[in-house]
């Protein structure tokens, strides 16, 4: 029998015909697998994620690398700056008009921890108003209390007789909670947290507003006069001895504590810093010369860098900075100030879906109204340390209503906030380690610092000091940076309650608390004064002021409480930043690589094996089959050569040929008997 093509032909063509089929089969498979089976409806939210995804990995990672590259301050930038930022201390220290303004305070000397008396303090730093009585026992102990106001949109913007009014009708009200008599005169230290140019320790007029406040009438006028005429028109009492910043309120405030602070800076919703410099060392002072030798400049720091040449700004930057209302102005400031970091972190995601590399390109309107993200909400992203990013996930889809987040979004913004939160603060490590080298006091010196993104915001006093370890080298390790709260000796009992103890009495020293020489006496060991301090019942009284103020702070803070005391996988993850930003990119980008790349090889392997096996299946089986037939074909043909080759033997003539034939006769067929003869 014979086959229709040729035994090698008829093989080749059997295994292209098997490795065809396979390659057609696997490709449908994957068709089908991609498309949910063919059989689903695509609406325009899912064709839109599909076009989304194919956003390649390489372009989602060139985005994240050039976020990093613009918002990266590498070690060298942070020299510069230094070089810069103490040049411009040099030139205010010499005359006005600066960008830094270096303004005396007219605070010629320090408190020793030794003053004792009883005063009232304001403090007008931003949205918060408060009104605080102030008892200095001396040896660094003090009682404090203090009410706080909001200060409303409306009086922020509109005249200044209504606002100084309202601080008026706050200071009465807090009077009359605490008991204090109205009818005697009483003296009074006002911290005023904006720019002035100050004529005298009480004296001082307004350069211009910050922190969102336009009221008329303020600027360019003398501060203590416009609160002392609101005093007389409610008819109190009180004498305002003493206008100062608060950050010289926060240096003097934490001096009383510990004699070795040098500088105060506020790290809250707007920045600044002051210092105490040797007057020899501020030519443009023309007032006499303190028997300190010293004086505390109020450096106005948040105003550096707005001549646009110094920062390295981003084009997210500009754009908040075009929108604000004091645009080209407090450039420093809008870089590391709680008012600005969320916005900040607002306009870069708003530029991310716009060009579709966050969440799908979808608009999301509540978060296209300014001022909408605030920096509260990067604190809770930064501190989100879930797999799967939970509470940033909450913080879109329920707060700003985003129908759909995913993980790779969710990791992007958090990196995102990560970046801006650690320029910040290395900035703000910048400017502590300028001012510390100006002092000269690299052997250890003291930094209080007080405000709400120090204290708050995750991991922020590591990085400063880690961009003080860059910047200052070991010297770094001998500069405290004080918090305000530290001062607070807190003991947590078993069951969780906190017990303030007795050896601290009551809370720090608030920064709205400026101790000028004028209205302080020194301790003349007087045991009186002491012992009517150290009455049983005014020691009770104490306490309990203070376990309310711990109280109210633990109540404002909220969620923010847990920052005091970390988990050890939050305080294991934060030592990533450790790792200069650069090197964590570059590592990040690496494992990236290798990871996607592994990935792709293990897809394709896959993929391949996957096809080989079916193709061999296909064609494994039809060779099989063709074996099996042509073995069959061939025990065939061997039987029918046999039967053949019997059958000629079988009609030869002669039975000499044919075995078993008998001589003469007719051959013997097979089975019959053989005959006898």
């Amino acid at each position: 029998m014979s086959s229709l093509w040729p035994n090698d032909n008829r093989a080749s063509l059997i295994f292209a015909l098997g490795v065809t089929a396979g390659i057609a089969l696997a490709t449908l498979a994957q068709y089908f697998n991609a498309t949910d089976g063919g059989n689903e409806t695509r609406s325009p939210e899912h064709v839109n994620a599909q076009i989304s995804a194919l956003i390649s990995r390489k372009e989602v990672e060139t985005v994240t690398q050039r976020l990093e590259r613009e918002f990266t301050i590498s070690t060298t930038t942070m020299h510069t700056l230094q070089k810069a930022f103490l040049r411009d201390m040099d030139r205010g220290l010499k005359r006005e008009g600066t960008t830094l303004k270096m303004i005396p305070s007219f605070v010629v000397r320090r408190p020793t921890g030794n003053e004792t008396g009883t005063l009232l303090a304001l403090d007008l730093g931003g949205s918060n108003f408060r009104v605080c009585e102030v008892t200095l026992k001396g040896k660094g102990q003090v009682r404090s209390r203090q009410k706080k106001f909001v200060v409303s949109e409306e009086l922020k913007t509109g005249a200044a007789i209504p606002l100084f009014d309202f601080f008026a009708d706050c200071v009465s009200s807090t009077m009359d909670e605490f008991g204090l008599d109205k009818k005697i005169s009483l003296k009074m230290g006002f911290t005023f947290s904006f720019p002035v140019d100050q004529h005298a320790i009480n004296k001082g007029s307004l350069f211009h507003w910050t922190k969102g406040f336009t009221a008329s009438g303020v600027v360019g006028e003398d501060a203590v006069k416009l609160l002392q005429d609101a005093f007389i028109r409610k008819d109190i009492k009180i004498n305002i001895t003493a206008l100062v910043n608060d950050t010289v309120g926060t240096l003097i405030s934490h001096a009383y504590l510990d004699n070795a602070t040098l500088m105060g800076v506020i790290l809250g919703t707007g920045s600044n810093a002051a210092y105490v410099e040797k007057i020899e060392n501020i030519p443009k002072w023309k007032g006499p010369i303190p028997e300190s030798g010293e004086m505390v400049i109020n450096m106005e720091w948040g105003a550096w860098g707005q001549d646009g040449f110094i920062l390295p700004v981003t084009e997210y930057d500009k754009r908040l900075d075009r929108a604000s209302p004091n645009p080209k102005k407090q450039q420093y400031e809008k870089m590391l100030s709680g008012l600005y970091l969320g916005e900040l972190t607002r306009q870069i995601i708003i530029d991310l879906i716009s060009t579709g590399h966050l969440f799908s390109g979808r608009r999301c309107p509540a978060l296209e109204t300014e001022h909408s993200f605030e920096t509260e909400l990067l604190s809770r992203i930064e501190r989100d340390h879930s797999l799967e990013l939970t509470d940033t996930r909450s913080i879109f889809e329920d707060l700003f209503s985003v129908t759909k987040t995913s993980l790779a979004d969710r990791r992007l913004v958090k990196r995102i906030c990560e970046l801006v939160g650690t320029r910040a603060a290395r900035l703000a490590a910048v400017g502590v380690a300028s001012v510390v080298t100006k002092m000269n006091k690299l052997g250890g010196c003291t930094v209080a610092i007080d405000g709400s993104v120090f204290e708050h915001y995750p991991h922020f006093p590591a990085r400063m000091r880690d961009g003080l370890r860059e910047l200052l080298g070991v010297s770094s390790d001998t500069i405290i940076l004080a918090q305000e709260i530290d001062e607070v000796e807190v003991k947590v009992a078993s069951d969780g309650s906190a017990e303030v103890t007795e050896t601290t009495t009551v809370l720090e020293i608030p920064t709205s608390n400026p101790f000028p020489a004028s209205i302080l006496q020194e301790d003349d060991g007087d045991s009186e004064y002491e012992d009517e301090h150290d009455d049983e019942q005014e020691r009770d009284a104490y306490q309990s002021d203070a376990s309310d103020l711990l109280s109210e702070y633990e109540d404002d803070d909220g969620d923010d409480s847990d920052l005091l005391e970390e988990s050890l996988l939050e305080r294991i993850q934060a030592l990533r930043d450790v790792i200069p930003p650069a090197t964590r990119a570059s590592v990040a980008r690496g494992v990236t690589s290798v990871t996607s790349g592994t990935w792709t090889a293990v897809q394709w392997v896959g993929s391949a094996a996957w096809v080989f096996a079916t193709a061999a299946m296909l064609v494994a089986l039809p060779v099989a089959l063709e074996l099996e037939r042509e073995q069959f074909v061939f025990q065939q043909e061997a039987q029918m050569r046999a039967q053949q080759q019997q059958a000629q033997q079988m009609v030869q003539p002669g039975l000499g040929g044919i075995p078993g034939g008998i001589p003469g006769g007719q051959p013997q067929l097979p089975g019959m008997p053989t005959p006898q003869i």
